[in-house]
């Protein structure tokens, strides 16, 4: 939301993670997250090649696994 992240972070391993952040993730975690989809947008003209179908996501929730 408008250039800031809006979301929750929750570690397997609590006492290890207590204040760490989702800047903290290490590269190829394992996590499960929870998606939202706030958005879809359609730019379709006449030109098939130029068509163009989307979805704005958001992850309002990350749980982190060891």
């Amino acid at each position: 939301m408008k250039n800031n992240l809006i979301t929750t972070v929750e570690y397997e391993d609590t006492n290890n993670n207590y204040l760490k952040t989702l800047y903290d993730l290490p590269k190829q975690s394992y996590v499960k997250a929870q998606i939202e989809i706030n958005g879809l947008w359609d730019y379709r003209t006449d030109k098939k090649d130029k068509n163009k179908i989307g979805l704005t996501v958001y992850i309002t929730k990350i749980y982190v696994y060891k």
